[in-house]
């Protein structure tokens, strides 16, 4: 079996957005515009400390639990 970097891999497969869906991609990206905008930086803030910074937050606790005791259905009508 060939082995490919995981920049091929990605690119073959639809990338960051293919790994944590495309709503989330997008939230992401607006994070980053907004942070230019409110000048709390000057350049792109990479995905990876956006994300870590989610997780970090105060607000994930709550996010995680509810996502967690969501039925089935809830997930399904969510997950369009």
């Amino acid at each position: 079996m060939e082995k490919h970097s995981l920049n091929q891999s990605n690119k073959r497969n639809g990338g960051i957005t293919a790994r944590i869906g495309k709503k989330f991609h997008a939230e992401i990206v607006d994070i980053q515009k907004l942070r230019i905008k409110n000048d709390k930086t000057d350049e792109k803030t990479s995905m990876e400390k956006i994300t870590n910074s989610i997780i970090r937050s105060d607000l994930w606790k709550e996010i995680k639990e509810g996502i967690a005791n969501l039925d089935e259905r809830e997930i399904n009508e969510f997950g369009l």
